[in-house]
């Protein structure tokens, strides 16, 4: 944002970072919906939900890195702790506390869900598979794909 408005603002900053995968996935889902419209059937639910999960999957070391920093202080020789994404922001000041909810918030609509989904989808993927289906199965083949039949003796 500094770029665009000439000015420096940490938290405008750490939200735009916040966005971005959202944005991104908003994207994806639009324009399937719009391929969809336009006749192109190959663009259905299941394509949808496996490419926004791999995207969340590409991107999800910088989503909880991001989540976690305003989390994060470090300590000064002043005995002064700041913000180790943003020094300038002082650590448990009001300023602290929006970055505080962002990461919060950060943490609990994409990090903790992508990780719950992923663990039931890896427990329950078996029995997917031995009842036929294969919708389920699909719709998570951003983790199952590179995996193959011979290694599946768990």
């Amino acid at each position: 944002p500094a770029c665009v408005s000439g000015v420096h603002d940490p938290l405008a900053e750490y939200s735009m970072y916040s966005l971005l995968p959202w944005t991104i996935a908003g994207a994806m889902v639009v324009t399937a919906r719009l391929l969809r419209v336009l006749g192109y059937q190959f663009v259905g639910v299941v394509v949808q939900w496996n490419a926004v999960g791999a995207m969340v999957f590409v991107f999800f070391l910088y989503i909880a890195r991001l989540a976690v920093q305003p989390f994060l202080c470090q300590g000064h020789p002043t005995d002064q702790t700041t913000a180790l994404i943003f020094p300038a922001v002082e650590c448990w000041s009001s300023d602290h506390s929006a970055f505080l909810a962002i990461g919060g918030i950060n943490l609990c609509i994409t990090v903790l869900p992508f990780l719950t989904a992923c663990t039931v989808a890896t427990l329950l993927h078996r029995s997917w598979a031995a009842q036929g289906n294969f919708t389920m199965a699909r719709r998570f083949r951003f983790l199952f794909g590179r995996w193959a039949s011979k290694h599946f003796d768990f």
